[in-house]
C-alpha cells in the first residue's frame, strides 16, 4: 500500500481542495495530509476520513505585523519538512508553491515522487502594476520552474489553466482534475442550524475569500442592493481581514443597505453547500484582473449548483458558457460586474426563473460537475507514478 502525504501551507478546515484529494487517496493508500491550524496553541494529530492530519500553528496570530506572514511560512515549512522526513512517503502531492523548501529538500533525500497540484496561475495572480508585483511574479515563476525539475506529475484545476501552464513553462500539458465539490457534501442533514437559518426574507449568498477592488467585486453587488426589493438579503460566507470587513460593512451603510449585508461565521468547507443551501442565489462578482482570475476554476461554483441555486455570475467566456450553453439548461444568469444594475437585474432574473435554474444546477451537478467525476483521474495521476 502506498504511503502518501498531501501538503498546503493553509487552515485545513478551508483547504477543500487537498481535502478532497486526501480523503479520495484514502480509500486504497495511507495518506496523510499537512496543513495549517491557527486556533490551536500546539501542534497536533487528529485522524479524520482514514486520513491522518497534521495540523501546526502559527508562531504569530497578529497578521498585521509585516513580518507575520513570511516568518509563518519559514516555520511551517521547517516544521513540515521534518514531518516529510519521518513519514516515509512513496508520493508528496504538494499544493501550491509555498511548501517548497519543505517538499524540495524532503524530496532531494528521501527519493519520493513529487506531484504538484499548483490548480492556480501563480505567477499570472496579480496585475503587473508596481516594481514589487513584476518582482513577485518573476520570483512565482523561478520557483515553479525549479518545481518542475522535480516533479513526477504536475496538476492543474482547468484545461484553460493547464493550456497556459503548458505554453508558458514550454510543458506537456498538465493533468486537468477539475475544482467540483463533492456528492457526500450535498447530504442534506435535516437537525442541523445554521447562522442563515435566522435571517428573514429572500437571500443572495456570496461564499469565498472576502476582498475590495480584487479579483472578487463584493462592493458592486452591495452597491446593486439599492436596485432591488428591499426584502432581499445579502450573506457573505468567507474569510476576510477585519479591514475588509470594516470597508464592505461602510460601503453597505453608505449605501443605506447595512441591515440587509449579513457576514456569516466561516464553516468547514464540507458543511458549506449545507449552509448556502437555505439561499435563493448564489452570486459569483469575478473581476479579472489577472489571467488566473479569468480562467476561473471555483469549488464556489460546483458548490453552488449542488445546493440546487441559481448561478448570477460575471459575465466571462468560461462563466458564460456554464451559465449559458451546458448541456442541461440555463442555470442562471450573467452580468456586467462593474455595472451595479446589471447585477441587481442578473439577480432578478435568477429570482423570478428560480425554480427552473435552481433544477437544472442540480442537474448538472449531479451529472457533470461532482467531485466523483474526478476521481478517476485522481487515481490514475497518482497510482500510475
Amino acid at each position: 500500500m502506498k504511503k502518501i502525504t498531501v501538503i498546503e501551507f493553509q487552515d485545513l478546515k478551508y483547504a477543500s481542495r487537498a481535502r478532497k484529494e486526501a480523503f479520495s487517496l484514502a480509500k486504497h493508500c495511507k495518506v496523510t495530509l499537512i496543513g495549517l491550524n491557527p486556533l490551536i496553541q500546539r501542534n497536533r494529530v487528529i485522524y479524520e476520513n482514514n486520513t491522518k492530519l497534521v495540523e501546526l500553528t502559527l508562531p504569530i496570530r497578529n497578521i498585521k505585523l509585516r513580518i507575520g506572514k513570511p516568518l509563518n511560512l519559514m516555520v511551517f515549512n521547517f516544521i513540515a519538512l521534518w514531518y516529510l522526513l519521518v513519514s516515509h512517503s512513496d508520493v508528496v502531492i504538494m499544493h501550491n508553491i509555498k511548501p517548497l523548501f519543505a517538499v524540495l529538500t524532503a524530496r532531494l533525500i528521501c527519493g519520493f515522487r513529487l506531484v504538484y497540484d499548483a490548480h492556480e496561475l501563480h505567477s499570472r495572480k496579480r496585475p503587473i502594476s508596481r516594481q514589487i508585483d513584476t518582482l513577485l511574479t518573476w520570483m512565482d515563476m523561478l520557483n515553479e520552474r525549479l518545481i518542475l525539475k522535480f516533479a513526477s506529475r504536475v496538476i492543474q484545476a482547468s484545461p484553460e489553466r493547464a493550456r497556459y501552464f503548458a505554453r508558458l513553462y514550454k510543458t506537456q500539458i498538465p493533468v486537468v482534475i477539475e475544482n467540483h465539490a463533492s456528492l457526500n457534501d450535498a447530504v442534506v442533514h435535516s437537525n442541523n442550524e445554521y447562522e442563515i437559518d435566522s435571517i428573514l426574507g429572500r437571500k443572495i449568498i456570496y461564499t469565498g475569500n472576502l476582498s475590495i477592488h480584487g479579483n472578487q467585486r463584493i462592493d458592486n453587488v452591495i452597491r446593486s442592493l439599492v436596485f432591488i426589493d428591499v426584502n432581499i438579503q445579502f450573506c457573505l460566507l468567507g474569510l476576510g481581514s477585519e479591514k475588509v470587513v470594516r470597508t464592505l460593512k461602510n460601503i453597505a451603510r453608505e449605501y443605506g443597505v447595512a441591515d440587509r449585508v449579513h457576514f456569516l461565521q466561516p464553516v468547514k468547507s464540507e458543511d458549506v453547500i449545507s449552509v448556502i443551501r437555505k439561499a435563493d442565489v448564489a452570486v459569483i462578482p469575478i473581476y479579472a484582473t489577472c489571467l488566473n482570475s479569468q480562467f476561473s476554476a471555483l469549488n464556489k461554483i460546483s458548490q453552488s449548483l449542488m445546493a440546487g441555486l441559481p448561478l448570477a455570475c460575471s459575465d466571462y467566456a468560461n462563466l458564460h458558457a456554464l451559465v449559458h450553453n451546458n448541456a442541461i439548461g440555463r442555470t442562471g444568469s450573467t452580468f456586467d460586474v462593474c455595472n451595479p444594475q446589471s447585477i441587481a437585474a442578473s439577480i432578478y432574473d435568477c429570482l423570478l426563473n428560480n425554480e427552473l435554474y435552481g433544477k437544472n444546477s442540480l442537474l448538472l451537478a449531479n451529472t457533470t460537475f461532482n467531485w466523483e467525476s474526478q476521481e478517476t483521474k485522481l487515481f490514475n495521476a497518482i497510482f500510475d507514478l
